[in-house]
């Protein structure tokens, strides 16, 4: 009568080791998947800087206290002086960095402009990866015309340094 009892205990010892060692190896799955940065959202988001025709965003960086490295280049054909750069998360023109001595800009150059990007009334603070979405604002004036124009671009980018 013991015979029965004893291939019982050792199926449902066989089972547990099986499905332990499933358990196991699916845990260590996990945890390297999450090592390996999978479950952020946020690693694959790529960055995008959008401006509109004439002016090409070549590259972007954003540190954690608001500072934005931007590259900027101009392609079309009048000169023009850049008096204001902004950033925001409102697409407004609140917070824009005035320039004391206007950037010239031919076509086909390129300027780099620091500034400090806006989320609301105050700078953007963010943890290293973290994303900020917003607005570039551009106030420039045409040398040869003297009419001043006002350009908004997308900015989605993440920050590189805290």
């Amino acid at each position: 009568m013991s015979e029965p009892k004893a291939h019982k205990l050792q199926s449902a010892m066989e089972y547990l080791m099986t499905y332990g060692w499933a358990i196991l190896i699916i845990g260590v799955v996990l945890v390297s998947l999450y090592e390996l940065n999978v479950f952020n959202p946020s690693s694959y988001v790529s960055s995008i800087c959008a401006l509109p025709s004439g002016f090409n965003c070549i590259g972007q960086s954003l540190y954690g206290n608001g500072m934005i490295l931007l590259n900027i280049e101009y392609t079309n054909i009048n000169p023009i002086q850049v008096t204001q750069v902004g950033c925001n998360t409102n697409q407004t023109t609140a917070n824009i960095h005035t320039y004391a001595t206007p950037v010239a800009m031919n076509a086909g150059e390129n300027s780099t402009f620091a500034v400090t990007c806006y989320s609301g009334t105050g700078p953007f603070t963010g943890q290293l990866d973290s994303m900020f979405s917003g607005s570039v604002v551009i106030n420039y004036t045409d040398a040869r015309t003297g009419f001043q124009n006002l350009i908004y671009g997308k900015l989605v980018t993440k920050v590189i340094r805290s």
